[in-house]
């Protein structure tokens, strides 16, 4: 495949970026935008878990809604291990 930039340290392809915008989609928590950027750029359907894009939402909105227990929660469900050991703790605003 050609690169669509190419200078004479760096070859970026179509599918490079591809990758890259995907990451991005996934990364924040769009869905919807994944589901439809993959089937236009035919990228494989495992590669968007829209299950796992989902959680990562919710666990984002608790977050930003100050509900840190319950994205403790959501990620204990999806892996106990993450949170077992806790090195450190969170500022409390009271």
């Amino acid at each position: 495949m050609t690169g669509v930039f190419e200078d004479s340290k760096l070859t970026v392809t179509t599918s490079d970026i591809n990758s890259v915008i995907m990451d991005y989609l996934i990364s924040e928590g769009f869905p919807a935008a994944a589901r439809s950027f993959a089937k236009e750029a035919n990228i494989p359907p495992e590669a968007q878990d829209s299950e796992s894009i989902q959680v990562r939402v919710d666990i984002k909105k608790a977050i930003h809604a100050g509900n840190i227990e319950e994205a403790i929660g959501i990620i204990n469900e999806l892996n106990p291990e993450v949170c077992r050991f806790r090195a450190f703790s969170l500022p409390r605003n009271d």
